[in-house]
């Protein structure tokens, strides 16, 4: 069976087909090439906002609100905070961790 051309396809058929994709499948066509990333940048949902950090110099913090019953996690990354939801899963049996923004724009 030949391989299927996913990248030849229309840009509005691709782009309903990437919406139906989880981030973890966005994440690997994006390592593809400079095209598919700048592709899945263009599938952009309000409802997902990922952060994936791989630098050694980004610290997360967490915090109580003042009700104590919520936590709430930061990212730092060079002085920036990024107020962000956590998830931790798996992937082929290895240990993940995904930093979901619950913000507009950064924080300083």
């Amino acid at each position: 069976m030949s391989p299927f051309p996913l990248l030849r396809l229309p840009q509005v058929p691709l782009f309903d087909i990437l919406q139906l994709w989880n981030l973890m499948e966005l994440f690997n066509l994006s390592m593809i090439s400079k095209r598919a990333c700048s592709l899945v940048k263009k599938v952009r949902n309000s409802n997902r906002k990922v952060l994936l950090i791989s630098e050694k110099s980004v610290k997360l913090r967490e915090y109580q609100t003042t009700s104590n019953t919520e936590q709430v996690y930061f990212i730092y990354i060079h002085r920036t905070s990024i107020e962000c939801t956590v998830y931790e899963g798996s992937l082929n049996g290895l240990p993940m961790s995904f930093f979901v923004s619950t913000q507009r724009g950064p924080k300083n």
